[in-house]
């Protein structure tokens, strides 16, 4: 009997049945059902002995009825029984490995289970148990799945938890002979491995002994793959799948670097079984949602995970698929049909058994026309609009057209009201400016803006929300001087909210002014203040000013100083700025709870400045300077260069951005922090030049190549030191100056993890007063090879429209080698830098990231 030698079979119905249906509610919709193929096995460690006899080993090297475990790694010499008491009082027995070196893992196997039921060597199971890390920081301890083998050749997966001081890291991993790797996530679900959870989040599960409950489920799918679940209490933390997986193979224990202790080891053996084809949808009806558009609902299917939407000329087909990607709820649109065409539609469901029959009789529909109404000018194009509905397709004629203002005007979310021009960039506007005052879901595309000095703001969007400018071209008439000032699209008034600017070319300002402002409302003697919030700008390429002005000319400004306290939540993102030289600020944030990401800097002379406003974020952003340099023209001589970012506030966050061949130094170094002159940001707050010093910020995961100015600190112009800045995780190479200019001490400046190389002889540090350890800044090369971007030409059509436009279609920049020294370099890895989920090309980053912006 194997209960003799501490191994039972619970033959429970009942429990076999709650294991089953618990293995069930774990799986994929689209996966199939579990049927239970064994009964429960559990180790208890209680039939060992006790302290009065003394404890038997139940860890062997070899398979034996006395020692069911044997030590596939690591020997048996540290493994033993223990006893601790209940809070019931009764005496409760673990298994306890208790050798601490650091370089030295342990794992035992159950192969006395997999001889007695070798379902669970070769089907899915639930491998469970109570775990406890009694060791020091950086201890693993964990589950062993699928083990095979021995010394090099030995496979198998583990799911393990790793001491640290405020968290635990839980990795799923598959290891081949020495080799480990993070199992590959399984779509749509947590992590794969390297997740750190806090201890605050953790101390529920923990059980009154101390130990954590674990759960592996090795789940064995229809096509072969094997998918992976990890738990910690009944929390779902990681989950990979394994399209390579280990198919056979004994459930064992993991101990790494310290004391760890086991007790209530159960396993149980499932039998994936392919579930049965959904039946065809029924109740199938169209509506007509808009020019050009068939709208299909139907009821759902039983057990169907997904559809198919299937189209014809013809009741009697072929019926072709429509949907490119599963549609998974019980609608779907088809859109850019031909209007006064008869189609027929039906529907199919979809699981992983396959695919229904077709919905029957098919459906026929004629998608109908939303007429455009065409105007030939402005006066007509104002009326037309005033009476605008919902869905009303205004096309404007080629010629000139001057500026309008219209109040009150509302598209709807699925039907805005569209002005567009009949034939792209044939409809101008040439005269005074646009403006609309309260309205709300408009789209202006296709559009040619140059307008005359007498348009201050070009197109002006006051307290109005779901606006939309897209795809239009706006530039200086031949009459603009730096004489004349003008801002292209002005966003301000009260409740001004998500309206977007994108898909738009902005180039050859030859005025002073902004290409964007986002602004807002004050009313000072009522105490109301408003900024325009969440509205988005992207996509767009801006390039071409007026040399360097004086002020006044950022750009983008976002917010405005008397609203620096009020979260604007912009984004700003995926733009091209080129040539852009006018202000010292291409972008000027003046304003809280920003988002500035993934834009590329070509030769702007300038930065982003995060000038006023709290809690911003920069990251995922390219800075390409090609070494241009303009002669100074200020009175400090300084030579104008393009530069990286500039910092002001509170609590940002500069990361996974990458800056190369900026020649900017002083106010625009890659990354600046100059001094400040205030650091009372209260409300209201009056129009002011304020620099309110910088505290609190994070610089981390960014990589910086030959750039003239690196990270230049503490420029002395204001007065007032910035106070806590943590650089962690960059990279920094050059040998044109210093790679760190530290001109004013910085109270709470903090070096983790930096990886350095000064070249030429140049120093790595000034201005500091002690030199930086290897943990602050590893001086070592990071080992980079060249690459190329490539502009995707749908996103970025203008791009193709003039040979002009070549060079910045392409963006040489440089990426890690795999055997560069910063791959897996980074510290902190998910605790303060938690945020950091992804490099600046949207590659993840699991298990230990990269040092740097390249993953």
């Amino acid at each position: 009997m194997m209960s003799i030698w501490g191994i039972k079979k619970n033959v429970s119905g009942l429990m076999s049945m709650l294991l089953a249906i618990s293995l069930c509610l774990s799986l994929w919709p689209e996966q199939a059902a579990a049927l239970a193929a064994s009964e429960s096995l559990q180790e208890s460690f209680e039939t060992y002995g006790n302290v009065q006899s003394g404890f038997a080993l139940p860890v062997g090297s070899a398979v034996t009825a006395s020692q069911p475990w044997k030590a596939a790694i690591g020997g048996t010499v540290n493994w033993a029984v223990y006893e601790e008491t209940s809070p019931s009082g009764a005496p409760n027995h673990f298994l306890r490995q208790t050798d601490p070196s650091t370089a030295a893992s342990f794992v035992v196997t159950n192969e006395y289970w997999g001889n007695s039921d070798p379902t669970i060597t070769t089907d899915s199971i639930t491998l469970s148990g109570k775990v406890k890390v009694m060791g020091p920081n950086s201890t693993y301890a964990g589950l062993v799945a699928k083990y095979s083998g021995t010394g090099s050749t030995r496979t198998y997966y583990r799911f393990m938890m790793k001491k640290n001081t405020i968290s635990y890291q839980f990795y799923l991993e598959k290891v081949t002979g020495n080799t480990r790797a993070a199992v590959t996530q399984t779509p749509g679900t947590p992590n794969a491995s390297g997740i750190s959870i806090p201890n605050e989040t953790l101390v529920s599960s923990y059980d009154t002994l101390g130990y954590m409950p674990l759960k592996l489920n090795v789940i064995k799918n229809t096509d072969s793959t094997l998918t992976l679940e990890g738990f910690y209490g009944s929390t779902l933390v990681l989950s990979g799948t394994d399209t390579a997986p280990f198919n056979t193979g004994h459930v064992g224990l993991y101990s790494n670097a310290g004391t760890t202790a086991f007790d209530d080891i159960e396993v149980s053996a499932y039998t994936v079984v392919v579930p049965t084809i959904p039946d065809a949808p029924t109740d199938v009806s169209a509506t007509l949602p808009g020019t050009g558009a068939v709208k299909l609902t139907w009821m759902a299917s039983n057990h169907a995970t997904s559809y198919n939407v299937k189209m014809a000329s013809s009741a009697d087909g072929p019926f072709t698929t429509i949907n490119s990607t599963p549609i998974t709820l019980n609608s779907f649109t088809a859109s850019n049909l031909t209007v006064g065409q008869t189609y027929y539609f039906v529907v199919s469901a979809v699981n992983a058994a396959g695919e229904s029959g077709n919905s029957s009789p098919a459906l026929s529909a004629v998608p109908q026309p939303n007429p455009p109404v065409t105007v030939t000018n402005s006066t007509q194009l104002a009326q037309v609009l005033k009476a605008a509905a919902p869905g009303d397709v205004i096309e404007l004629e080629n010629g000139s057209y001057a500026g309008f203002g219209v109040t009150g005007v509302n598209g709807s979310p699925d039907k805005p009201i569209v002005i567009r021009a009949k034939n792209k960039g044939m409809a101008v506007f040439n005269a005074t400016g646009i403006r609309f005052t309260n309205s709300s879901y408009i789209t202006m595309q296709d559009i040619e803006f140059s307008m005359s000095s007498a348009a201050t703001n070009w197109v002006r969007l006051t307290g109005s929300h779901h606006m939309r400018v897209t795809n239009n071209y706006f530039h200086s008439p031949g009459t603009a001087t730096s004489a004349t000032k003008s801002t292209w699209v002005l966003i301000d008034g009260q409740n001004s909210h998500q309206n977007r600017i994108d898909h738009n070319l902005m180039e050859n300002k030859k005025d002073t002014g902004k290409f964007i402002t986002f602004d807002g409302f004050r009313d000072t003697a009522a105490g109301i203040y408003e900024i325009t919030q969440n509205d988005m700008l992207e996509y767009n390429i801006f390039r071409n000013t007026l040399p360097r002005q004086e002020n006044e000319s950022e750009g983008i400004r976002l917010g405005v100083s008397d609203l620096v306290h009020l979260n604007a939540y912009a984004v700003i993102q995926y733009n091209i700025f080129d040539h852009v030289d006018s202000d010292p600020e291409i972008i000027s944030v003046k304003s809280s709870a920003n988002t500035i990401r993934y834009n590329y800097f070509i030769e702007s002379l300038g930065t982003v400045s995060l000038r006023s406003g709290n809690g911003s974020s920069v990251y995922g952003n390219m800075f390409i300077g090609n070494g241009r340099i303009e002669p100074a023209t200020d009175p400090d001589g300084i030579d104008l260069g393009p530069g990286g970012v500039r910092v002001y506030g509170e609590n940002h966050k500069v990361y996974n951005n990458y800056f190369q061949d900026l020649t900017g130094t002083v106010w625009d170094a890659a990354i600046t922090f100059t001094t400040g002159d205030n650091d009372n940001m209260t409300q209201p707050i009056s129009r002011t030049a304020n620099h309110y010093i910088a505290k609190n910020a994070l610089i981390a995961n960014n990589i910086l190549i030959n750039n003239k100015g690196s990270i230049e600190l503490g420029m002395t112009r204001y007065g007032r030191a910035p106070e806590n800045l943590t650089f962690i995780n960059n990279i920094v190479v050059s040998g044109q100056q210093e790679l760190i200019k530290i001109m004013t001490p910085i109270p709470g400046l903090v070096w983790s993890g930096n990886m350095m190389f000064p070249q030429n002889g140049v120093p790595l540090i000034t201005g500091n007063t002690a030199p930086l350890s290897e943990s602050e800044v590893k001086v070592a090369y990071p080992l980079m090879r060249d690459e190329v971007l490539e502009l995707d030409r749908n996103e970025y059509a203008w791009l193709w429209t003039s040979s002009e436009y070549e060079r910045l279609r392409t963006i040489r920049y440089k990426k890690l080698t795999p055997s560069s020294p910063a791959i897996d370099a980074s510290l902190d890895s998910r605790g303060s830098l938690s945020l950091i989920t992804e490099d600046m090309e949207h590659e993840p980053r699991v298990g230990m990231p990269d040092a740097g912006s390249d993953e």
